[in-house]
């Protein structure tokens, strides 16, 4: 086996570490292994970490260590001149991580109470090694159950760095079904049988594709004083400073007829509640957002100063109420941002069309939705 102790690269090289989660078949780990080796230029993790169950330990350790897989791998590779001296750090206890929840080791991730310790176990390991500037974590994503795929792929679109890679490796029929003797990665002079036929291991393509994943560590970093260790925390923490991934409808308002849509729902204003929602949507498109009510008496000066036709019964009406103040627009914007929770899908989102004062809103409706049939 290669227990090696591992050294430090060359100054400003990464030292490479494979994560992987792992099922029943340790082969995701060797085939994993195999595949990044052949790349050009080859890459040979300095470090491999399986994340995998009580009953995967025990495959990994029947066919890698115990039954001699691992070793086989890192002389086929020596033999093939890819250099494993000093890498491929693999066998001691801390190689070998079991999902857990801090009280018991899990067999399988079968409930939804295992699936969030497991979330939470992930980002943890992950965490590690991407804190440390002189690591690269290539993550494989082909082993275990799916949904040990999409934490795995999830944790390192929070944590993941430029340098990083999510990975997932294929490998050519019929080697990836199950054969006897297992397919671990292309060994010359070893054969296999499956359904009464002999196939050559050296056969077997082990391909591995390396998957698109979006970074978002850059948006949080300096944000936070420290990453919540809880998976669901961060992805809340991250989420609060998110633009909201809703999908807005167009806002209209046509301030000749008096008439507001949000998407096709119309939206039933006074004339005072328009006249805020007026001023306010032609603040957004210009990103002018108010820092208080008292901000808006100017805008209400000159809007009462426009020479409008008589037609426009809206205007005139607000008009003839007498001068407003701040105060007023309050209670205007209170009662307008209840209609227009009922008029959208996500009623949220009238609070970034509409804000109160009360907290500074980090994000505001996007100005291309907004559409504004100006009165003159």
């Amino acid at each position: 086996m290669c227990l090696v102790k591992l050294l430090n690269g060359a100054m400003g090289e990464y030292k490479n570490i494979l994560i992987a989660g792992v099922g029943l078949s340790p082969a995701v780990l060797t085939n994993t292994v195999w595949a990044l080796a052949h790349e050009k230029p080859p890459v040979v993790p300095d470090e491999v970490v399986a994340i995998t169950t009580v009953t995967g330990r025990k495959c990994i350790e029947s066919q890698l260590l115990d039954g001699g897989g691992w070793g086989r791998l890192c002389r086929q590779l020596e033999a093939d001149g890819l250099g494993t001296g000093g890498k491929l750090a693999f066998g001691a206890s801390d190689s070998i991580r079991i999902l857990g929840d801090g009280k018991s080791d899990f067999d399988d991730i079968a409930t939804p109470e295992q699936n969030d310790a497991a979330a939470d176990f992930i980002l943890k390991v992950l965490r590690q090694y991407t804190e440390d500037p002189g690591t690269r974590v290539v993550a494989s994503i082909a082993g275990g159950r799916k949904s040990m795929s999409a934490l795995m792929i999830s944790c390192m679109s929070l944590l993941g760095r430029s340098q990083d890679r999510v990975c997932h490796v294929l490998v050519n029929e019929p080697y990836e079904q199950r054969m006897e003797p297992p397919f671990l990665f292309p060994e010359k002079g070893v054969k296999h049988k499956r359904g009464g036929k002999t196939y050559l291991s050296a056969k077997g393509m082990p391909v591995l594709s390396d998957i698109p994943f979006v970074r978002v560590r850059g948006w949080y970093e300096k944000e936070f004083r420290s990453i919540p260790p809880s998976y669901m925390q961060l992805v809340r923490k991250v989420q609060g400073i998110a633009p909201s991934p809703a999908n807005y409808p167009v806002v209209r308002l046509n301030a000749r007829q008096g008439t507001m849509l949000i998407g096709k729902a119309g939206v039933d204003l006074s004339a005072s509640e328009f006249a805020l929602v007026y001023i306010m949507l032609n603040r957004s498109k210009k990103n002018l957002p108010p820092a208080g009510w008292l901000d808006l008496e100017i805008d209400f000066a000159q809007l009462l100063e426009c020479k409008v036709p008589g037609g426009v019964n809206w205007f005139h009406n607000f008009k003839d109420a007498g001068t407003p103040d701040s105060e007023d627009f309050r209670k205007w914007a209170s009662s307008a941002r209840s209609k227009l929770r009922q008029a959208f899908a996500e009623p949220g989102l009238a609070e970034l069309l509409l804000p109160s004062m009360k907290r500074k809103n980090k994000h505001s409706y996007p100005a291309e939705k907004i559409i504004v049939d100006e009165l003159t």
